[in-house]
């Protein structure tokens, strides 16, 4: 049997968060050292782009189903529009991770693909691996670099908003 027509839906959310960066293990002269003013926390207007595919189920017509697509996406991002990264993201807040966009891509992937799988029934969805995942992750801060990270292996996408000047490398 032939597989069906396969879609790609893409969303987008945008906020306003604070974050900084730090490494709790370092002193802070090497915090400072490192990462400069981005050691002070600081505001950016942020935009996430998530791209799921799936095969378009024939009685919706739906690659994924958009209720459950933004309410897994409300879940990962709560509070974020007005917040602290650093706080709001466990890893950050325990010292593990730093909120880079790199990071912040990767993380946001792999919860989005587990919010996708628990919505409709199970790891890759009802029918298996052919349900919908979240196959690209993009997570830019206003006229700063992009980072893209897709279907589970990280590419990294460099370029200001707007798509000027990407180049992608393939991990």
């Amino acid at each position: 049997m032939e597989p069906g027509p396969r879609a790609r839906l893409i969303r987008t959310l945008r906020f306003r968060a604070t974050h900084h960066y730090h490494r709790p293990a370092w002193t802070e002269e090497e915090n400072r050292r490192v990462f400069g003013a981005q050691a002070d926390p600081h505001a950016h207007d942020w935009r996430v782009e998530v791209h799921v595919a799936g095969p378009v189920d024939p009685q919706t017509g739906w690659s994924v189903d958009l209720g459950a697509l933004d309410a897994a996406l409300g879940r990962i991002t709560l509070g974020w529009d007005g917040g602290d990264l650093n706080a709001l993201v466990p890893e950050v807040a325990q010292g593990v991770m730093t909120p880079s966009t790199e990071n912040l891509a990767r993380w946001i992937h792999l919860r989005l693909d587990e919010a996708l799988g628990a919505a409709v029934g199970g790891p890759g969805g009802a029918s298996g691996a052919g349900g919908p995942r979240a196959v690209e992750v993009r997570v830019r801060i206003r006229s700063l670099p992009a980072v893209v990270e897709a279907g589970g292996v990280p590419s990294l996408g460099v370029g200001h908003e707007g798509g000027k000047g990407r180049v992608r490398l393939s991990g």
